[in-house]
């Protein structure tokens, strides 16, 4: 396609702006199209905007075909046009292996949905649907929403793995590494985003801060309120985002289907529908290297890796899956937090920047994992086929049966008055339950080896002061029961 000069460039803030006289004569004469024009304003998007091919080539947008553009176009101008179903061809549950349920894609199902996506993320951008900009990310969150590799993987040589009918490797796709055996899909990317803003929900309330963390605060609780815990031998699995969104059948409550790595893939899903880019990385109990990657690692999320402060859950188990929630925080004078002050508080404990983690004994590593290196250092059986195991966020310094993320989680509660402690003040067994807990979860550390903590006193002084806070251990009581019978109640209608 020739290359078009587009007359006087404006900055990338205003990729969104209305189409100049120029810029529209261009249009009107066919040598480019509207997506084109605004690619051009803003070059960080074009750039990171890249096709993997099947054979693992990387295939920029300037160098996609007139059809792959022309797809791209088509679709983000029926996004445009508010059209009521995009013509996709749409992943098929047919193209699931039933022995691994890994999630295999044609090439053609694999372009439109990642095209779909990436058509999404520019309009939302470009009509300012949301109160940030893309054109304040680094490129390596750019990519969770441009880049093909962040929505399917390329299929390696495998001389052992049978593929469904029609699936030829060299040309389709499996499922990313951090998402193998989720088999979980995305269709209509407008799906997660009419939910967050109330469209689709029960409750029709917005999710959508001020900007990305208060957002990703009110996606945390949103969890925390209306997702359980899942086993991968469930016979009624979810798997596509709307389905993932309800309740599933008999329950009042939306199901992770296999805990951490789907509840990961939730949060990825739905912030990304709103132009907030998650990362979806591993993490580990410690060190170890013995035993598959896959295998011994917990699903966790990661905000902002590309700049100088991210947040890391290092485990999303721990917003939605985890004993002792919710939480009933308390202000500087011990008076109970509003509701907007305690979705905050709740997320600036549970999501940690690297000193606070490294302050609490864990290993914050980024990387990629790569067979048979590092932490990729075991068999490769019947991952064969993967060119690498996805990202790592990191691990937990250990010493025999140690377990200090259960410490930092009681720090956690400590900071938050949850549940956890305020049940054992009104139970009246805090201190003892304390000492056997804290002398488990300590494993072989000495005391003083141990990360800094409050003393059982502290915690019982703490538990108390929360207790009263909200009025006593019956008003707390009540409170619990309440929240257990309220959730699941904002989900998709």
């Amino acid at each position: 396609m020739e290359t078009i000069e587009i007359p006087n460039p404006v900055m990338r803030e205003d990729c969104g702006k209305p189409l100049s006289g120029d810029e529209l004569l261009l249009l009107k004469g066919g040598r480019v199209t509207e997506l084109e024009l605004r690619l051009k304003r803003c070059p960080a998007f074009m750039k990171t905007l890249v096709w993997q091919q099947g054979d693992g080539t990387l295939v920029p947008f300037p160098s996609w075909s007139i059809l792959m553009k022309r797809r791209l176009e088509e679709i983000y101008l029926e996004l445009c046009n508010g059209v009521a179903h995009l013509n996709l061809h749409y992943p098929s549950t047919q193209n699931i292996d039933p022995s691994s349920n890994c999630a295999y894609f044609t090439a053609e199902q694999a372009f439109d949905v990642f095209a779909a996506h990436a058509a999404h993320a520019l309009y939302v951008e470009f009509h300012r649907l949301v109160p940030w900009s893309l054109t304040t990310r680094p490129p390596a969150e750019l990519a969770v929403l441009f880049s093909s590799t962040s929505y399917h993987s390329i299929i390696g040589k495998s001389a052992n793995t049978s593929y469904p009918s029609g699936i030829q490797p060299g040309r389709d796709f499996m499922e990313a590494p951090e998402n193998n055996a989720l088999a979980e899909f995305n269709g209509d990317p407008r799906t997660g985003f009419n939910f967050l803003i109330g469209k689709t929900s029960t409750s029709h309330t917005s999710l959508l801060g001020k900007n990305e963390l208060e957002t990703l605060a009110n996606l945390t609780t949103w969890m925390r309120d209306n997702v359980a815990h899942g086993g991968s031998d469930r016979t009624d699995y979810h798997r596509w985002l709307e389905d993932r969104l309800h309740p599933m059948p008999g329950m009042h409550v939306a199901i992770a289907n296999v805990g951490c790595h789907s509840a990961s893939k939730l949060m990825v899903d739905l912030a990304r529908s709103v132009n907030i880019p998650l990362l979806h990385a591993r993490s580990q109990e410690s060190d170890a290297t013995s035993g598959h990657f896959f295998n011994r690692t917990h699903g966790g999320l990661i905000y902002g890796w590309g700049g100088n402060q991210p947040r890391i859950l290092w485990h999303t188990d721990e917003i939605y899956a985890m004993t002792g929630e919710p939480s009933f925080p308390i202000d500087s004078n011990g008076n109970p937090m509003s509701s907007d002050q305690a979705v905050r508080a709740y997320f600036d404990q549970r999501w940690r920047t690297p000193s606070q983690l490294a302050q609490a004994g864990f290993v914050y590593n980024l990387q990629t994992v790569y067979p048979d290196q590092g932490f990729g250092m075991s068999s490769r059986g019947v991952y064969e086929d993967r060119k690498d195991y996805g990202k790592m966020s990191g691990y937990w310094n250990k010493n025999g049966s140690s377990d200090l993320s259960s410490l930092m989680r009681l720090e956690q509660h400590y900071e938050i008055c949850g549940a956890f402690l305020l049940d054992l003040f009104c139970s009246q067994i805090l201190p003892a339950q304390l000492g056997i807990d804290i002398n488990q979860w300590k494993g072989g550390f000495s005391q003083s080896q141990l990360p800094p903590m409050h003393t059982i006193n502290e915690y019982n002084t703490r538990a108390g002061i929360g207790v009263n806070a909200l009025g006593g251990c019956t008003v707390f009581n009540q409170a619990i029961v309440n929240w257990n019978n309220n959730r699941g109640s904002n989900l998709m209608q």
